[in-house]
């Protein structure tokens, strides 16, 4: 009889042993790495794009759809939308401008380029980047400059490069308006 209750307490213990074991494996993920944002960085656009205009009667949708590429924006429709191309060497870089309007009038814009590698196009010559004022847009890390008159900021998703530029104003309106910024899919 004693021997019959070692030998069930060794086959229970070693039972719920496999079980834990097997839940363990069960419940870990395939690939362990750390997740990573894949960046199309060797993009290449060869073709250049036709110049747009669009006005305030444009659907936000409609110009997201034409730029091809996830655009960063705000729910209200913008002044007026801009698609333009800019050559560098042998490629072109696509510049979506969009114009909108802060709650006291002041008119600011966020441009969206593709390919991703035109950040390093980013004319940033006599901005200070200011550190402790760095931000997070629509879940993108952004870098906070600023010049004498402009405020830009620039981030970027996996395959486009975002600068928000804003006049010389208050940290606290740009960081609320920031704060109703999110990307808008093409459709």
């Amino acid at each position: 009889m004693k021997l019959f209750k070692k030998l069930s307490l060794f086959l229970f213990i070693l039972l719920v042993t496999v079980f834990i074991y097997v839940f363990l494996l069960l419940g870990e993920p395939n690939d362990l790495s750390t997740p990573t944002i894949e960046t199309n960085i060797n993009e290449t656009i060869t073709k250049p794009c036709l110049t747009m205009q669009y006005s305030s009667n444009t659907s936000m949708q409609d110009i997201i759809n034409e730029f091809a590429r996830p655009v960063l924006s705000k729910d209200t429709e913008p002044i007026n939308a801009n698609l333009s191309c800019d050559k560098h060497g042998n490629e072109y870089v696509y510049n979506l401008s969009v114009n909108y309007y802060l709650s006291n009038g002041t008119k600011y814009s966020i441009v969206s380029s593709r390919p991703i590698k035109s950040i390093y196009s980013t004319n940033a010559e006599g901005y200070e980047i200011i550190a402790e004022n760095n931000v997070v847009i629509a879940s993108m890390n952004g870098v906070w400059a600023e010049n004498i008159n402009t405020v830009m900021i620039v981030c970027n998703s996996e395959n486009t490069t975002y600068k928000i530029i804003f006049p010389k104003i208050d940290k606290d309106t740009i960081l609320l308006e920031l704060k109703n910024l999110k990307l808008n899919e093409p459709r």
